[in-house]
């Protein structure tokens, strides 16, 4: 671990309505936008310990704004997945909600869309996609063959969700 990598996530609370929040703060998000003296606070916090870094809470309140503000927009609680745009960085989120607890939990991750390799990898994927389709290739069966191929491979981009999903498929 370098001394700009964050070794935690981080735990924000909030309301929506009369709904608690409890949203936390992956630490990729958190090496995005914290100082190197900020990422050496929060590495030294212990877990349940309350901090203060105002410029990194200034960041997380902002952040939440936006997710509030698509939590209202598609009026649900539950999102299973949503990228916002933050200070030009991409961030995924999603959330679950218990009715029960009346509380929505949020995940904020950082996208590997930020990082220039990965998207010159979804761009090569996607071009040998349209290449194999222009050749008369059978658009379903390059998708799976190209799935079985790198499902092990951590390395490559997942683009499910970006192309259609192979028939009699699940993943």
């Amino acid at each position: 671990m370098t001394n700009n990598q964050v070794n935690k996530s981080l735990l924000g609370n909030y309301k929506i309505n009369d709904v608690d929040v409890d949203i936390y703060f992956m630490p990729r998000v958190i090496e995005a936008f914290a100082s190197n003296q900020e990422v050496q606070i929060v590495n030294k916090v212990k877990y349940g310990e309350e901090f203060k870094i105002p410029d990194l809470e200034n960041h997380f309140n902002k952040i939440f704004e936006i997710v509030k503000s698509r939590i209202l927009k598609y009026e649900t609680y539950e999102m299973f997945f949503d990228t916002i745009d933050y200070l030009n960085q991409e961030l995924k989120w999603k959330s679950q909600f218990n009715e029960k607890t009346k509380l929505i939990e949020i995940h904020v991750n950082y996208s590997e869309m930020n990082c220039p390799e990965y998207q010159d990898e979804v761009a090569k994927a996607l071009q040998e996609l349209w290449d194999a389709e222009e050749r008369g290739e059978d658009v379903d069966e390059y998708i799976c063959r190209q799935f079985e191929a790198n499902k092990d491979d951590s390395k490559m981009p997942k683009i499910v969700g970006s192309l259609p999903a192979p028939k009699n498929t699940f993943h």
